[in-house]
C-alpha cells in the first residue's frame, strides 16, 4: 500500500506532471527523489488523458442563401391600381369644381367722411390794468393772477422761491458749534448756505417754532455775531460781523 502523500506534495506532483519543461522536472526530482516513481506514474496518466481528448470541432462559416430576383411584372398590378385611383380622384374633383356657381365679388362700402371744422382758439388778452369779472375776481395783468372763475395760468417766476422762503418749521439745538447749527437749520429748511471761514467758534442752543430758515438765521446772526443775506433761489450767505455779540451757552426761543 502506498504511503499517504501530504496534500501540498500531491498538488506539487500534479503540477510537475502536467509541466512540459524538462528543466522544471529535473529540479523537482533533485529536491524530492523519493517521489520519482509517483511522478513518472502521474506523467503517464496525464499523457493518456491528453491523447484521449477529442479534437476541436470546426464550425463552418455562415453563408448567405441566394435570394431569387423578383420579376419586374410583379410591380405592374400595384402600379395600375394606384394610377386608377388617382384618375378617379381627379375626375371627381373636376366635376365638383365645374358644378360650383361663381361667387360675386364682395362689395366694400366706405363710411361717409365727416366734415371737420377747425375752430380757432380763443385768445385771452392781459393788460397792466386791473379788470373785474362778473364773479368779482380781479385780473392783475399777468397770467398767474386770476379771479374765482378765470383760467389758471403759470405761477410768477419767483413763486417757487417765495414758497420755499415761507416754509415754516420747528427746530431745537442744544450745545452745537455755530457752524453746525447753521447747517442743520439750512438742511431742515431746504436752503443752501455759504459761510465765511472766520465764523465765531462758539457753542449755541436755540429753540424756534413756526419760523422760516431765513428768519431763524437772521435772529441767530443778531445774537451770535453774523449777518444772513438772502440771495434768492434758495441761497443764503452768512458773513461774520466785526465784533461778535453773542457767546457760548446763549439760548434763543421763538414761538
Amino acid at each position: 500500500m502506498k504511503s499517504r502523500i501530504p496534500p501540498e506534495m500531491d498538488a506539487l506532483l500534479w503540477a510537475a506532471a502536467e509541466s512540459r519543461d524538462p528543466q522544471a522536472l529535473d529540479q523537482f526530482l533533485e529536491r524530492h527523489p523519493q517521489y520519482k516513481a509517483e511522478l513518472t506514474e502521474r506523467m503517464e496518466t496525464v499523457r493518456r488523458m491528453r491523447s484521449a481528448k477529442p479534437g476541436a470541432s470546426v464550425i463552418p462559416s455562415f453563408a448567405l442563401r441566394p435570394v431569387p430576383a423578383t420579376p419586374a411584372w410583379t410591380y405592374v398590378a400595384p402600379m395600375a391600381v394606384v394610377a386608377a385611383g388617382i384618375a378617379i380622384w381627379i375626375g371627381t374633383n373636376l366635376n365638383q369644381i365645374a358644378r360650383q356657381e361663381p361667387t360675386a365679388p364682395a362689395t366694400t362700402t366706405m363710411p361717409a367722411q365727416r366734415e371737420m371744422r377747425v375752430v380757432p382758439p380763443q385768445h385771452q388778452e392781459y393788460s397792466g390794468e386791473a379788470k373785474s369779472g362778473n364773479d368779482g375776481g380781479v385780473d392783475q395783468g399777468y397770467p398767474g393772477a386770476r379771479g374765482a372763475g378765470s383760467i389758471p395760468g403759470p405761477m410768477p417766476p419767483n413763486a417757487e422761491a417765495t414758497a420755499a422762503k415761507s416754509r415754516a418749521f420747528d427746530v431745537r439745538i442744544d450745545d452745537l458749534p455755530l457752524a453746525t447749527a447753521i447747517k442743520t437749520i439750512a438742511a431742515t429748511g431746504k436752503v443752501d448756505v455759504t459761510m465765511d471761514p472766520k465764523m465765531p467758534d462758539v457753542l449755541v442752543s436755540v429753540d424756534y417754532h413756526g419760523m422760516t430758515a431765513l428768519q431763524m438765521l437772521q435772529d441767530m446772526g443778531a445774537r451770535f455775531g453774523f449777518t444772513a443775506f438772502d440771495e434768492g433761489n434758495h441761497q443764503i450767505i452768512i458773513i461774520p460781523a466785526t465784533e461778535a455779540r453773542g457767546g457760548s451757552g446763549d439760548t434763543a426761543k421763538k414761538g
